[in-house]
């Protein structure tokens, strides 16, 4: 009953459908997780600034920290260049290749020609830790 009721309002008031579109995508665009996508990764090999290979990270436990603190990285708004001191070569269906890395200061970014987003690391200890640093 509660379902005619409803579709007979929508048919004599048509343009209530765009409040409710407006309100459904005020409620996504809203969430802080918008953006952010589940990654898996397969193995993380850790590069120093010599490009020597520091670590190889292959356990499934370590590699299930390393995604759940991934997950809480946060976006920089501002534009600058932090000192990159490893280079993380993620094996990852989502998010793989080659990352920067400032084990310092927790901040990431992916290697690429062109600018990209910098990422600050919620926990970079717990981060450095699992990787080997």
């Amino acid at each position: 009953m509660g379902w005619f009721r409803l579709r007979d309002f929508f048919r004599r008031h048509p343009l209530a459908w765009l409040s409710v579109l407006a309100l459904v995508a005020a409620a996504m665009l809203s969430s802080p997780f918008i953006g952010q996508q589940r990654v898996q990764f397969q193995s993380v090999r850790v590069l120093d600034a010599g490009f020597n290979e520091v670590a190889n990270v292959r356990d499934p436990a370590v590699l299930h920290s390393l995604e759940e603190l991934w997950s809480l990285k946060v976006p920089l708004e501002d534009s600058f260049t932090p000192s990159w001191t490893h280079k993380l070569d993620i094996d990852s269906q989502e998010i793989g290749g080659r990352w920067l890395y400032s084990s310092s200061e927790g901040y990431l970014q992916v290697l690429s020609m062109k600018k990209k987003k910098t990422y600050r690391l919620s926990d970079k200890e717990a981060f450095n830790a699992a990787l080997g640093l």
